[in-house]
């Protein structure tokens, strides 16, 4: 009973993954469509109001209305980090960051020839990942299934025993105190279980679509870096993304020309967590003070790797190339942090709720076993 009462839901949450990753993936191609038209222009050096009018005669529907949007953007006179914002709402934060870093910096068609490239590579992927359902899967859906076999079905079978004179064991014993408490509190514990989930959301639409503030940082982005630099592998991942991201903008910088202090806080525009954003701004004021930029990277606590990074650098003249390395390698280990993560939480989910359910089943056929003991030594 329990189990076909829970097929709705699966049902549900099947259909709306499906129609979710047909809308992600039809919102991914529009996006690539604007920034690869914006690409073209900006590299042919075209004429962006009269491109966009052509570009939005090819096009229909909603692709049509962003470029006309787009172009009315831009005969408002906003500039085109802004007026892409506003026509496509739906860009992350960190395409957004780089544009406007782009424009202060003077490399505008590079950076959209990039952007343009990555998302034409991410446009048929639906989900980020192959474990992304799964996961979701295994924290939302096995979890309410669970818990309504513990709530409603394991008191029910309690009652049939108990009509057959079987005392009930500890294990279901315990569960008929887990239920009754869940039952009795009613409307708190729905609001415990919700207030995760809302606050997971919130923080997830918050860091895609919500600019971050260049020196400070709001308190919802401040706890989620707090808790991913309290642990130590989020710690590692956070950091290796922060690189990862920070590093290209610094060596687009220097070769736009800027000296190192500005290109490291025209880096710090980066949508990452605060504390990276906050050590980058540290650096380029201790260098504005006199400070060698190795030594000056040791105080604010960058790794080894930058530090004989800048060494080298310093015999050789060549930042930018090693700048580049060092973000290669940063986003080559941001992407095994995340591999580890996930091949390290999923077994986890799986043992944490197979063990609960094995739990639920021996405090079923244990007192199913004891009444057909009772069964068979009455009749013989």
């Amino acid at each position: 009973m329990a189990i076909l009462c829970g097929l709705p839901v699966l049902v549900t949450a099947a259909l709306v993954m499906l129609l979710g990753g047909m809308w992600l993936r039809l919102r991914r191609w529009r996006e690539t469509v604007l920034l690869r038209t914006l690409a073209l222009l900006m590299g042919q050096n075209l004429p962006l109001v009269e491109g966009l009018t052509a570009a939005a005669a090819a096009e229909r529907g909603r692709t049509r209305e962003m470029l006309e949007s787009l172009r009315t953007r831009f005969l408002l006179g906003d500039p085109l980090s802004i007026a892409v914002r506003i026509t496509a709402p739906s860009l992350s934060t960190a395409t957004i960051g780089q544009l406007a870093t782009a424009e202060r910096m003077g490399t505008l068609p590079t950076v959209l020839h990039g952007l343009s490239r990555a998302t034409h590579e991410q446009r048929g992927r639906i989900w980020p990942g192959f474990g992304t359902p799964y996961m979701i899967f295994m924290t939302l859906f096995v979890p309410g299934l669970v818990l309504a076999l513990t709530v409603f079905l394991v008191p029910k079978y309690r009652d049939i025993f108990a009509d057959f004179g079987i005392p009930e064991t500890r294990i279901m014993h315990g569960f008929v105190v887990f239920s009754r408490l869940i039952l009795d509190s009613g409307i708190p514990f729905v609001v415990l279980i919700l207030l995760p989930i809302v606050l997971v959301v919130q923080f997830a639409l918050a860091r895609r679509f919500m600019h971050r503030g260049l020196h400070r940082s709001t308190p919802l982005e401040y706890v989620g870096d707090a808790l991913a630099g309290f642990l130590p592998v989020l710690r590692t991942a956070a950091e290796a993304r922060a690189m990862s991201l920070q590093l290209p903008l610094l060596a687009t910088a220097l070769r736009a020309g800027h000296d190192l202090p500005e290109a490291a806080e025209l880096a710090a525009i980066t949508p990452t967590n605060c504390f990276s954003r906050r050590r980058l701004r540290r650096w380029a004021e201790r260098i504005r003070g006199g400070a060698a930029p190795k030594s000056a990277a040791a105080a604010v606590g960058f790794r080894g790797t930058v530090r004989r990074a800048l060494e080298s650098a310093e015999r050789t003249g060549e930042l930018a190339a090693s700048l580049d390395y060092l973000a290669a390698y940063y986003a080559s280990l941001y992407d095994h942090r995340i591999r580890v993560l996930r091949a390290a939480t999923t077994p986890l989910f799986v043992l944490f709720w197979g063990s609960i359910t094995l739990l639920v089943l021996l405090s079923i056929y244990g007192s199913l076993l004891a009444l057909i003991d009772s069964l068979v030594s009455e009749i013989y």
